[in-house]
């Protein structure tokens, strides 16, 4: 493949389907993501990997093999991000790639900061994509308070993959996860989640109901 200068419409030439399909299907249902979100995260991923490599003098000859972590933030446009997001779409504006950057903040999948003049984006680590040798410390946990929009989901599958004797009739995640939210709003204090330190993924989930 001859060497070429970075585009967003063109990240399938780098980082093809098959392999953005894989990183997807890993990621989809963590922490409530759903795959419309790990299709953009794993596009954003892949560009911003790309695009430090080209901004440290690498010439981008071979596609990726894989997605390995970012060291720093990298600058990244609105612009840029709606031509990667919906290059394959007919809409899709910078304001939309913009909301979808401040959703993936949100998830605790990447940190946004801005300097006045320019947007530069942080991959997160993510350790459940990369195994864990045996001889790595256990993982650290800790309580945390319920974050209804983030956490309401992932506690909802918790609750029905641990008490489905208590759920006979099957009720949906989605359901449970409205009922979560609903009591959030009245009994803030009562809800914890117990979260991974590396990662921020839910792990267990508590309610004192009064």
């Amino acid at each position: 493949m001859p060497e070429h200068l970075l585009d967003p419409t063109s990240l399938n030439q780098w980082f093809s389907l098959d392999q953005q399909r894989n990183y997807v299907s890993k990621l989809t249902g963590r922490n409530g993501l759903t795959r419309r979100r790990a299709e953009y995260f794993v596009k954003l991923w892949a560009y911003l990997l790309l695009k430090q490599q080209e901004e440290m003098g690498k010439r981008l000859v071979q596609p990726l093999k894989e997605l390995s972590p970012i060291v720093g933030a990298i600058p990244c446009t609105h612009r840029e991000a709606a031509e990667l997001f919906y290059s394959d779409k007919e809409r899709g504006s910078d304001r939309a790639a913009g909301m979808m950057i401040d959703q993936l903040v949100s998830l605790g999948l990447i940190k946004k900061k801005f300097d006045g003049s320019t947007i530069c984006i942080q991959i997160r680590p993510l350790p459940e994509l990369n195994p864990r040798p045996q001889s790595q410390q256990p993982i650290q946990v800790k309580t945390d308070a319920f974050n209804p929009r983030n956490d309401a989901v992932p506690a909802a599958s918790l609750i029905i993959r641990n008490y489905s004797w208590l759920n006979p009739e099957g009720t949906p995640t989605h359901r449970i996860a409205r009922l979560l939210r609903g009591w959030a709003q009245q009994y803030p204090s009562g809800m914890r989640v117990l979260r991974r330190c590396d990662n921020e993924n839910v792990v267990g989930f508590y309610m004192l109901y009064p």
